[in-house]
């Protein structure tokens, strides 16, 4: 700022000649008081202070400013958040300045949470009502239920919608069709989800309505939730280093846990022993999960092993999809109630359990027939009949390739079955780790470039291979049950030849 010698001074004011860029001026130079250069230059400090909001470029009036700083204000905020929530009580029908009754205060509440605040653009937000920061939401009816029953978690709100109460299933009735079957059978599930939760303490129960479904979609990630969503604790996951020796005549086998913080071992525990059911035959059976990225496989996969009765899951932290809730879904719930450990170093592990004497199985596919373009009858009927104990599953030594005839794993020792990704499927330094090789062989030729199976459809035939009873088992539990009986006839015998000895004593 200058002097202006163009106009006359005034003694109570100073005019400055504005040498500012024409984009402060457009109109270029021109005399300005110094209280007007005093009030250009705190608009432009609070300019660069307050950060105005908006397309605005160029220093904020003093009106701005004013309104501005009114919007912040608490005492205005709360004033305005007030007259919405008001102008939002007659719109539900509710006079001024009377008192919510309960179910107005529920239903109330339950709009507040659901309303979808305006935004810039055609994105809503919607605001998640989460318990703790490491809530998880379980939806789907058969996840929930099996969360319920198996309470491995810590639960905290329970969210029902009126869809769940009208959701039909006709499981297990002859006419599908009959409207009063579905009615009662709409009822049996949500009966069956409020009882489970009146059993756990501190679980609260919300009935929701349309007006939250939008929460409920955001909650589940807007995937198919059957208008249930459970919010509680991570699911436990034990980490562990190494599988311990294990003994077939003991029901459990144990391993070495690896380094928890404090919050990891509220939520997992510190318990380094499982039982299993070895059904007098058998040793425990682990399937291990590496690379499996899709979390459809890695539910099916839980799901199958849970059925066929697999003793625990371990699952590599490297590189395998994460057990959320769209594995578990996938699962069924099967993820809340068979043991699920994790590995983080599986070369290490592989090892470690293999001194102490785990064999190592690796699900890989059986080469092809030497015929690509169409099978002869003599090898599908070798397919189909082959002199090992299985039609299609068959145990290959990795180093001969010899198929081992009437191989019962189980039989012998504590088995770990790997299942590799779905693309690659084993790393070359996990797949040198395996002991055998176990494959599905198909009885089709490779014409349109179809040489396996997916891999929780062959995890599935594997693991009813391998948990099948041998005939050699029921032979020797026959050997050893007749063993049984002729001692136990021979001790009645000599029982028998002591009581006529004694018999004889008495007549002389």
């Amino acid at each position: 700022m200058v002097p202006s010698a163009s106009r006359a001074r005034q003694a109570w004011s100073r005019e400055l000649q504005c040498v500012a860029t024409a984009q402060c001026c457009p109109r270029g130079n021109r005399a300005i008081s110094t209280n007007s250069a005093i009030a250009r230059g705190l608009r432009e400090t609070s300019t660069l202070d307050r950060r105005y909001s908006g397309e605005k470029r160029r220093p904020l009036f003093r009106k701005e400013l004013e309104e501005y700083d009114r919007r912040r204000d608490p005492v205005y905020k709360a004033k305005k958040h007030a007259e919405f929530l008001e102008k939002r009580r007659l719109e539900m029908g509710i006079a001024p300045g009377k008192e919510l009754d309960p179910d107005g205060v529920a239903r109330f509440q339950e709009w507040q949470m659901g309303r979808k605040p305006e935004r810039e653009g055609n994105n809503d937000l919607v605001a998640i009502p989460y318990t703790t920061a490491a809530s998880k939401f379980l939806y789907g009816v058969s996840a929930v239920r099996a969360a319920l029953i198996a309470r491995r978690r810590k639960f905290y709100k329970l969210y029902i919608h009126d869809r769940a109460i009208r959701r039909s299933q006709f499981a297990g009735r002859e006419d599908r069709n009959n409207t009063e079957h579905a009615r009662e059978s709409k009822e049996e599930i949500s009966e069956t989800l409020v009882d489970l939760a009146a059993n756990i303490p501190g679980l609260e129960v919300k009935m929701v309505t349309d007006s939250f479904l939008s929460v409920m979609d955001k909650m589940s990630n807007n995937r198919p939730h059957n208008g249930v969503i459970l919010e509680a604790s991570p699911l436990a996951v034990l980490p562990i280093t190494n599988l311990r020796p294990c003994i077939r005549t003991r029901p459990s086998f144990s391993f070495e846990l690896d380094r928890q913080s404090p919050e990891e071992k509220r939520i997992n525990g510190t318990n380094n022993q499982l039982p299993y059911n070895s059904h007098g035959w058998r040793f425990p059976l682990l399937l291990y999960l590496d690379s499996i990225v899709d979390e459809g496989n890695l539910g099916a996969i839980i799901r199958s092993a849970y059925y066929f009765g697999v003793d625990a899951i371990l699952v590599s932290t490297r590189g395998t999809a994460p057990l959320d809730a769209i594995a578990i879904k996938a699962s069924s719930g099967a993820a809340e109630a068979i043991p699920i450990l994790s590995v983080a170093n599986p070369l290490s592990f592989l090892t470690r359990s293999g001194l102490n004497g785990w064999r190592v199985y690796a699900a890989d596919a059986p080469p092809p027939p030497r015929d690509n373009f169409n099978v002869t009858s003599d090898y599908a009927a070798r397919a189909l009949d082959p002199p090992n104990t299985s039609p299609l599953v068959s145990f290959i030594r990795p180093t001969t390739l010899a198929v081992l005839r009437d191989h019962s794993p189980l039989l012998e020792h504590p088995t770990i079955l790997m299942l590799g990704g779905e693309s690659a499927g084993f790393r070359r330094s996990i797949r040198d780790k395996a002991n055998y090789l176990v494959g599905v062989r198909g009885t089709r030729g490779l014409d349109i470039g179809v040489d396996s199976l997916n891999v929780s459809v062959a995890a599935a035939l594997i693991m009813l291979e391998l948990l099948r009873k041998p005939k050699m088992a029921e032979r020797l539990n026959g050997d050893a049950e007749r063993r049984v009986r002729a001692r136990r006839a021979d001790n009645r015998a000599k029982e028998n030849i002591d009581d006529m000895v004694n018999n004889d004593e008495m007549l002389f």
